[in-house]
């Protein structure tokens, strides 16, 4: 779980050649967020690893939140892929967790263990989601141990 460690900080260390967590999977944030006045999780990625990717890297992206959101029992998640403005504002992905009260868990995905990420302003109560939703990741990612005990395992799918 980052602390105070800067995003690019964790990041750098999680994609180390020599000693990083990196597998061929491509690396993507997800916010998972609970809105009471919305019946339904919502999942928005990737506002804080791959700032502009191209279109094969959004597939993997897209890939990535849609195996959390089966890992958490959604078997058929529907995907949108949206652009608030054109350009980058750090702002924006805060305005729905402080407008709608949403509880906000973020995980980052595709490395060999699940990392809790989120921004440091977000409250203890996002620390916590965040910290329990890494939990749950992590006994997805438990079949591929016990099948395989290479070093560089991918999530079970």
């Amino acid at each position: 779980m980052k602390a105070s460690l800067s995003t690019e900080e964790l990041i750098g260390q999680v994609i180390s050649t020599a000693k990083g967590l990196r597998t061929e999977r491509r690396l993507s944030h997800v916010h998972a967020l609970d809105i009471p006045t919305y019946p339904k999780p919502l999942f928005v990625t990737d506002s804080m690893i791959n700032i502009a990717p191209g279109l094969a890297e959004k597939r993997e992206i897209c890939q990535n939140a849609i195996d959390l959101a089966r890992w958490l029992g959604i078997p058929a998640p529907k995907v949108a892929v949206l652009a608030a403005v054109e350009t980058i504002n750090p702002k924006i992905a805060r305005q729905l967790a402080s407008l709608a009260d949403a509880l906000s868990a973020g995980i980052v995905l595709g490395a060999r263990v699940p990392i809790a990420l989120m921004s440091r302003g977000d409250d203890r109560h996002s620390w916590l989601a965040s910290a329990a939703l890494v939990q749950i990741v992590a006994h997805m990612y438990r079949p591929a141990v016990s099948e395989s005990q290479s070093a560089f395992l991918t999530p079970s799918r």
